[in-house]
C-alpha cells in the first residue's frame, strides 16, 4: 500500500485483478465455402456482454425500473444470439419490480430502439410469433462473435442487392 497525499493505492487489489484467468478461445468444426469441414480457434467470452457507452448515457436519464430491465437483458442474454423472451412477471420477481413498472420499462426500450418486438418486425408479422419475444439491438447489447455478426451482415447485404 503506498500513500500519496491524502490517497491511499492498494496494490492488492490491482494484482488480484489481473490474475484472474479467462478462457477466450475454443476449438470448433467449421465447414468452408467448398464443403469441406475445418477446425478453427474461435476467441470469444461466452459469460461477458459487450455495452456501448451510449446505453450508460441513455440510461442515466432513465428512471431506475428501465435500467434493472436492461440489467435483466444483459444476465439473461445468450451467447451468439440477440433475441430474448421478456416475461414481465419473471422480470418483475427477479429484478424486484411492480408489473407496471416492467411494462413502462419496456415500452421505454422499444421508444429508444434498445429492443424490439419480433412480432412487429414486418417480416414476422403473419407468423405465430410469442408476443414476449423480443430482439436486442446489438449496437447497445452484444453477447456474441463480432466477426460472425460482420459476415452474417455483409450476407445479408449481398442478398438485397441482388
Amino acid at each position: 500500500m503506498i500513500i500519496i497525499g491524502n490517497r491511499i493505492i492498494n496494490y492488492n487489489y490491482l494484482k488480484n485483478t489481473f490474475t484472474t484467468k479467462i478462457n477466450l478461445e475454443k476449438v470448433v468444426t467449421d465447414v468452408d465455402d467448398d464443403g469441406d469441414e475445418y477446425r478453427k480457434t474461435v476467441k470469444y467470452m461466452p459469460n461477458k456482454c459487450l455495452i456501448d457507452n451510449a446505453l450508460f448515457n441513455i440510461l442515466r436519464k432513465e428512471p431506475y425500473y428501465v435500467s434493472r430491465v436492461v440489467s435483466y437483458i444483459i444476465n439473461n442474454l445468450v451467447y451468439g444470439t440477440n433475441t430474448l423472451e421478456l416475461k414481465g412477471t419473471i422480470i418483475a420477481e427477479i429484478e424486484h419490480l411492480d408489473n407496471s413498472d416492467v411494462s413502462k420499462a419496456l415500452t421505454r426500450l422499444q421508444e429508444l430502439e434498445i429492443i424490439k418486438a419480433v412480432a412487429d418486425i414486418d417480416y414476422y408479422k403473419d407468423k405465430k410469433v410469442s408476443k414476449k419475444l423480443y430482439t436486442i439491438n446489438h449496437n447497445y447489447i452484444f453477447k456474441g462473435n463480432f466477426m460472425k455478426l460482420k459476415k452474417e451482415f455483409e450476407e445479408q447485404e449481398k442478398l438485397l442487392k441482388q
